[in-house]
């Protein structure tokens, strides 16, 4: 067989074994999807074997057949669709066999296996940090829930690589193990994956604590399937008698068998503190009734107590005095058959539901080492988690890509999980920064912060930081913070420490500003009665006098202009008539050839400039030249530096006393090239009263149009 990848050379494979490998796949995929890409699949599957066909795992197997084996757990345990079955054959063909990227998966498989191929990879890349708290690696792990699919293949992923847990250091064996038991059985449990979850659990145990594991292995003396098999024989002999007395009311019931595994029989010694041998729901059956008569749970209590003899003490009728959290049912022990003990629990399908939706201490119950509070105890996530339960108990049901796309836009988070360098974990409000990071590690850090290295990339300040992001901050004894650092960070801690720091250096800038103004009035013999320098400030356009001072630290501010801002601000305040603009103009205005003030009461007869097309309401200035001619000019005209000003007049002056009722000047209209341009400019301006078109003048650059009227 030939198999071609789009971005690699062809492959040759012709391996019998292999065949089978592939069929005995492609059987569970048709028995449990609904529908199924066999193409896509055995493209995946080729992938796989191409990518790891060189490599072993530490038990000396080929390393191509964990993705398999994984995909096939995905299959038989979440039957999601195939997309998951491709993914978990992918999962480690990026970090583990380096022969191709997530660019090259993602030309092959498309975007959304490559995403999920990327969510699998980041988790991994962080596996081997020391988050010290497990709820924190808890919380990182749900940030990568936006496809619940990467979560549910790594479940699987983990459970696989637990199997071969012998090959590796018993330090190692340690922490895989712990990790599993802390993070992962208790995803498992709240998906609903009792199978995952108590092999997640027995596996981590038994290198956790291998004594006391075949301790309980050796007083079990029964294998699981054993335990199964006694459940149901134990079931088969009381399902006929309760239906016989049922069947007179015409009610339904159901009985479930619980035979607990080896971590779950050890929880029980630990969280009751009796042993072994004190435990009496090592096997376990619940009646479940569909009824809401309260006394049909007293009904099965006596029929299955007449046939088994009940354990003294241990009755707990919560029926009829419920707990205080509302829980209700009926427990109680038996002496079942070969006199081994079993645990009994009857409720109605009310009291049922009420129990399973979370009540906080049959929860506790459940959980066993999970903290008080846990990140698993959020109402929204509990929601979610359940709506991921609905689809897996309905997988052959009426599934569709609508519902997992549900799933993926059902949750939101609000955090983001971040890395110090020495792997420190910091929790951070979504959309946050390195300033906020900067912050959250210390105030004088964020103070000084001029960069980031985030996963040793130097990047901005204003980066969104994502989950599972290392951060390392750049430094300065020379910075400190700037105003446009508040629309960057997010945190309330570094939006606090950054207005502080920016009010101590206004404070200590006002403070420099107001000794300088001193400097300046005594230069200048300014001078101000009463409240003349508020008047002042507002008529050179400040609102504060605050604002003032700030502007004349800067080296550049222009003093020439305030100047002759201040003569004719006086000049107003002692009543002139004079009608013109307080600017100055820094080429004219010296000590030798003061700028002139035009105080004419009449209409001064000037030409409009040429060059500049001045019009009302310009600040302009008059130049008096040898001929005699009044030419106003704008004052950033560039033409004026072609005049020898010294020895000219030039005169401030304002539009209102020009004798000029009309003005030419020049529109420049740029925009994409257009035939009709031309028609279409000129007809609006037609329209326009008391306005008339010189001309036009047209300049084509590329695609883009110039027109100038």
């Amino acid at each position: 067989m030939i198999w071609v990848f789009k971005k690699k050379s062809k492959i040759e494979i012709d391996d019998k074994v292999l065949q089978e490998e592939l069929e005995s796949l492609l059987v569970l995929c048709r028995k449990n999807l609904a529908k199924v890409d066999e193409t896509l699949i055995k493209k995946a599957f080729y992938f796989n074997y191409y990518s790891h066909k060189d490599q072993l795992r530490k038990t000396g197997e080929p390393y191509y057949r964990h993705p398999i084996e994984v995909a096939k757990l995905v299959v038989n345990e979440m039957p999601l669709d195939d997309h998951s079955v491709v993914a978990a054959l992918l999962h480690d063909v990026v970090a583990i066999s380096k022969k191709y990227t997530h660019d090259d998966i993602k030309y092959e498989f498309g975007n959304q296996i490559a995403e999920i191929i990327l969510g699998l990879s980041s988790i991994k890349s962080i596996e081997n940090h020391d988050l010290k708290h497990f709820e924190n690696y808890r919380k990182l792990l749900i940030t990568w829930f936006k496809d619940i699919r990467i979560i549910l293949i790594k479940l699987a992923d983990r459970l696989d690589n637990l199997k071969t847990l012998e090959a590796i250091t018993a330090e190692k064996q340690r922490l895989i193990a712990e990790e599993t038991l802390e993070l992962y059985a208790p995803f498992a449990h709240r998906f609903g994956l009792a199978n995952i979850k108590w092999q997640l659990e027995d596996f981590s145990f038994k290198f956790l604590h291998p004594d006391i594991y075949e301790e309980i292995t050796k007083k079990l003396h029964l294998s699981k399937s054993q335990r199964d098999a006694y459940i149901k024989q134990l079931i088969d002999s009381i399902q006929p008698k309760i239906k016989q007395e049922f069947d007179k009311f015409g009610v339904k019931f159901k009985i479930y068998g619980r035979s607990k595994h080896i971590y779950s029989i050890y929880n029980k010694t630990i969280l009751r503190q009796k042993t072994l041998d004190e435990l009496y729901d090592i096997y376990a059956i619940r009646v479940i009734i569909d009824s809401d008569k309260k006394e049909l749970c007293h009904t099965a209590y006596d029929i299955i107590s007449s046939m088994y003899s009940p354990m003294p003490d241990t009755l707990k009728d919560y029926v009829t005095e419920p707990k205080l959290n509302g829980y209700q049912s009926i427990h109680t022990g038996i002496f079942g058959i070969d006199n081994r003990k079993v645990e009994v629990q009857i409720r109605t399908k009310q009291m049922h539901e009420l129990a399973e939706k979370g009540v906080a201490a049959h929860f506790m119950y459940k959980r066993g080492v999970l903290p008080e509070t846990s990140i698993l105890d959020s109402d929204k996530l509990t929601t979610w988690m359940s709506s991921v339960r609905a689809i897996f108990e309905n997988i052959h049901g009426n599934y569709t890509e609508s519902q997992l796309e549900d799933i993926r836009n059902n949750i939101f988070f609000d955090e983001v999980y971040i890395f110090t360098p020495s792997n420190e974990f910091r929790i951070l409000p979504k959309k946050s920064t390195p300033l906020d990071f900067a912050f959250a590690i210390h105030s004088e850090v964020g103070l000084h912060c001029i960069g980031a290295k985030v996963n040793g990339t130097v990047m901005p300040l204003n980066y969104r930081l994502v989950s599972g992001d290392s951060v390392e901050i750049i430094t300065s004894k020379k910075q400190f913070p700037k105003p446009e650092w508040l629309k960057m960070a997010v945190t309330h801690r570094a939006n606090y420490y950054i207005q502080k720091s920016l009010n101590e250096q206004q404070k200590e800038n006002l403070k420099k500003a107001k000794s300088l103004w001193k400097d300046i009035q005594k230069k200048n013999n300014f001078e101000f009665k009463d409240d003349e320098f508020i008047e002042f400030i507002k008529h050179i356009s400040y609102k504060e006098i605050d604002d003032f001072l700030l502007e004349i630290l800067n080296p550049e501010y222009d003093l020439l202009t305030l100047k002759n801002s201040y003569l004719a601000f006086k000049d107003n305040k002692n009543g002139s008539k004079n009608v013109y603009k307080s600017i100055a103009f820094k080429e004219v205005n010296s000590a030798n050839n003061p700028l002139l003030i035009y105080n004419q009461k009449n209409h001064l007869p000037a030409e409009l400039s040429k060059c500049c097309y001045p019009i009302p309401d310009d600040e302009i200035i008059c130049i008096h030249d040898s001929n005699n001619h009044f030419v106003a000019h704008r004052m950033n005209c560039p033409k004026l530096k072609d005049y020898d000003l010294h020895k000219l007049n030039v005169y401030l002056i304002d539009w209102s006393i020009l004798n000029n009722e009309d003005f030419t000047t020049k529109i420049i209209i740029n925009g994409e090239e257009n035939p009709n341009l031309m028609g279409d400019i000129s007809g609006l301006i037609t329209n326009m009263n008391e306005i008339s078109i010189r001309g036009f003048n047209f300049e084509i650059n590329d695609k883009a149009i110039k027109a100038i009227a």
